[in-house]
């Protein structure tokens, strides 16, 4: 499957169209602030140690450290906040209360979901720049899968995501690339600009990921259970269940393979190059 990025991105700018963008940046607001705010107070912490060691006070490095602990602590919203970008999309229109409770009801594992990416991204990156690059991208999709299935374990999201990017990190590297542009334009406006680009980013993450899903589940690379499509009791590719194939149909009276499509939204029209509804 060829991921046609200038496709998904003009669908993305038509998905934030007409105020779309407003609804998508608030569900995010509070980790957008705290981001803004840490970013601001560790840019002045560089400057005065830069400029004048001497100028720099025991209360600026406790307001940095306690920015980046709060930051840590709100990891879990990272994954609940990709799971309204993926409502939105799907067309359940999500109330703004959604990202608080979704990351409360699952905070321990979603915390420790996002810490692992990040150890292993920083592990990775402390080897060579180039293979934290391409790890980061191997997880890129954690969150995303995290939401669509939170009984997934840390590992479990993490290794799938790494299963549905094979093939499609030069693709999704591309992606992020494309952006640069405006988080310079973000730069230059005193981070006016983000307040669009910041939608415009996740939805076109979001949107990768739905195909990247749709891919794995249309060539068997991984098991509806696993996106949360069908009850665990269908199929847990995870139970000691033996020769049981991913999309065994148990129940019927003459057991046979499924046909992975019937699981997946419709989602991306490949010859229309457009963004298609669900099923």
């Amino acid at each position: 499957m060829a991921l046609n990025r200038k496709a998904i991105k003009a669908n993305a700018r038509q998905f934030i169209a007409n105020g779309q963008w407003v609804h998508l940046f608030l569900a995010g607001i509070v980790l957008e602030a705290v981001n803004y705010i840490n970013f601001g107070t560790s840019t002045y912490v560089q400057l005065r140690n830069t400029f004048n060691a001497l100028y720099q006070t025991q209360f600026i490095n406790v307001s940095w450290n306690m920015m980046s602990l709060i930051i840590l602590l709100l990891l879990p919203l990272e994954i609940s906040i990709g799971g309204y970008y993926l409502s939105s999309l799907r067309g359940k229109g999500p109330g703004f209360g959604s990202v608080y409770e979704e990351a409360a009801a699952h905070y321990g594992r979603y915390f420790c979901t996002m810490l692992l990416c990040r150890i292993y991204t920083v592990l990775w990156t402390m080897l060579l720049i180039i293979p934290g690059i391409v790890k980061s991208l191997s997880y890129s999709m954690t969150a995303f899968i995290q939401h669509d299935n939170p009984s997934l374990t840390s590992t479990q999201a993490i290794n799938l995501s790494k299963r549905i990017t094979k093939g499609h990190k030069g693709s999704l590297l591309m992606m992020e690339l494309s952006f640069l542009g405006w988080y310079l334009l973000g730069v230059i406006t005193f981070g006016i600009a983000y307040l669009y680009v910041h939608p415009y980013l996740y939805t076109t993450q979001a949107m990768y990921y739905e195909l990247l899903r749709q891919n794995a589940l249309d060539r068997g690379i991984a098991s509806p259970w696993e996106f949360g499509i069908v009850p665990e009791s269908t199929f847990s590719p995870y139970t000691s269940a033996e020769n049981q194939p991913p999309y065994w149909e148990q129940n019927s009276a003459s057991p046979k393979w499924q046909n992975s499509s019937a699981y997946s939204p419709e989602g991306w029209n490949e010859d229309a190059d457009r963004w298609g509804p669900d099923r």
